[in-house]
């Protein structure tokens, strides 16, 4: 697709499971890669946020981790995170999610 017509159509949900499958596979080079896509696909999106703090955390990148989460909280606050009405997402965030990854850095 991003071929034929570019970002603009896709949704960022789709970096966002990719990099996670990535992390599951052990490859967070291509898993952070992935997360950067998507947030330029939807930039501000807590998900991916998330997902890329706690990558970059595995890759002992703590400081630039806090600064993302800590976006992600802002983000998270505002709605902007995956969520819908009737049922959970697949690896929905929660708040306690970044609030654990938050005393996580802290360590």
């Amino acid at each position: 697709e991003t071929e034929r017509v570019g970002l603009k159509y896709l949704d960022a949900q789709a970096f966002l499971y990719k990099g996670i499958a990535l992390l599951g596979l052990e490859r967070p080079d291509a898993a952070q890669a992935a997360f950067e896509l998507g947030l330029t696909v939807e930039a501000g999106n807590a998900d991916l946020l998330y997902w890329l703090a706690k990558t970059l955390l595995q890759r002992g990148q703590g400081a630039q981790a806090e600064i993302l989460l800590r976006e992600a909280m802002e983000q998270f606050k505002k709605g902007k995170h995956n969520t819908t009405t009737y049922v959970e997402e697949f690896y929905q965030t929660y708040w306690p999610d970044l609030e654990a990854l938050a005393a996580q850095l802290k360590q």
